[in-house]
């Protein structure tokens, strides 16, 4: 599966036929999709003004959680890699005021949610919450709450639970990281102590790592625009993956996060000219093999396969090549599928109607801003295979911009 912000494009064979379904709800966005463990291997999708919704029949239908979660708004959610059944959300109940984030928890996948095990100081939020795979009892949070009293000053928070959520400890990375809001983008499978978050900074963004659980960061690679992608290969070599003036950039570690090295360049063209990296939206492992999301335009491929440890990849997905929208969800996707068939993102018959209308107008930039061929604004991609965060794809979600 590959997860879009304007749906899902789905393989049951392999890659040799793609089909599509459009957002959960037609009229809210999906700001991040998430697959609980096998074999449950249940989606879920968090939607800015509908909650946290879960599908089991491959994004046919979807049915929102409940428990305290039927009534509140997610921003945030974490399906343990361990335990199909362990969801935690982070999210606030609607207000026409702001009401500070709450984590929580649910323990029959996501069909109930308890009360809230921790809320954000007041004047701050929380922004994400991820668990550890070798010890699920660590659970972190990523929050933020005003730096003395000065107005508007950040003062980044990491929380920690070493008991699944019952009890909660909080130190300040002011010192380490700056007032500047941060994400968790993963916990390192093998040591519960070892965090790699996302931090966004006024100009740039960069990945801090922590080795004893969040005392003390080390900062090997910053951006001039964003991170965008992440993995642990299962030779334990890690791969981030970014956008730097404009112009996709990868790197590669070795020893852990302690250091990273720009990733080789791709062999030469036949002509002798040098192939520039991808864009890459996100990265993900499966069965040994890697994956990457790319630039669907700029890097003529949405899905790509690698063989040599994200140097070059091969593509196996651009969006014309999408067959038909899934059939349980055609005439819900029905106007939405002839929207994109107008952007020229693949053909009308995709739609199975006749051609469609001309496109809306309000999009036509691509993601730095300037105009683009064909006019289609995408926001950033993610496999969802690393959905499940377990390698946290840098997914499009408010403060962690496409």
């Amino acid at each position: 599966m590959l997860a879009t912000n304007f749906g899902l494009v789905i393989s049951e064979d392999d890659g040799a036929t793609w089909e599509w379904a459009c957002e959960p709800r037609v009229d809210d966005n999906t700001i991040l999709y998430q697959q609980a463990a096998a074999p449950s291997d249940r989606l879920f999708a968090v939607l800015i003004n509908h909650g946290l919704l879960y599908s089991d029949d491959g994004a046919c239908t979807w049915t929102r959680a409940g428990g305290t979660l039927a009534t509140v708004n997610a921003r945030d959610a974490f399906a343990d890699p361990t335990n199909p059944a362990r969801i935690f959300a982070v999210g606030a109940e609607p207000s026409a005021s702001f009401v500070p984030s709450s984590v929580y928890r649910s323990d029959d996948a996501g069909l109930t949610f308890g009360a809230a095990l921790d809320t954000a100081p007041v004047g701050g939020d929380m922004l994400g919450v991820e668990s550890s795979a070798s010890d699920p009892a660590t659970v972190y949070l990523a929050m933020y709450g005003t730096m003395g009293t000065v107005p508007g000053m950040l003062e980044p928070l990491l929380g920690r639970s070493s008991d699944g959520g019952a009890h909660w400890s909080s130190m300040t990375l002011a010192t380490s990281l700056g007032a500047n809001a941060f994400r968790i983008i993963a916990v390192d499978p093998t040591n519960p102590l070892r965090l790699f978050l996302r931090v966004t900074e006024a100009h740039g963004e960069k990945i801090a790592v922590s080795s004893d659980g969040g005392q003390s960061f080390a900062e090997p690679v910053s951006v001039s625009d964003q991170l965008t992608a992440f993995v642990r290969l299962p030779s334990g070599t890690l791969l981030l993956g970014g956008l730097d003036g404009g112009n996709g950039v990868a790197f590669r570690s070795t020893d852990a996060g302690a250091s990273f090295q720009p990733l080789p360049l791709p062999p030469r063209l036949a002509d002798g000219s040098a192939p520039a990296p991808p864009h890459l939206r996100a990265l993900a492992v499966r069965d040994g093999k890697l994956y990457g999301a790319g630039d669907n335009f700029k890097d003529n491929f949405a899905l790509g396969v690698s063989a040599d440890e994200g140097v070059t990849f091969q593509p196996l997905l651009t969006f014309n090549q999408v067959k038909r929208v899934k059939p349980c969800v055609q005439e819900v996707c029905r106007e939405v599928c002839d929207n994109l068939a107008g952007l020229t993102l693949w053909p009308a018959e995709v739609c199975g109607a006749s051609p469609p209308p001309p496109a809306k107008s309000g999009c036509g930039c691509d993601l730095a801003g300037q105009p683009s061929a064909p006019a289609l604004c995408l926001a950033q991609l993610a496999l969802i295979g690393l959905l499940v965060r377990r390698r946290r794809p840098l997914k499009r979600r408010p403060q962690l911009p496409n």
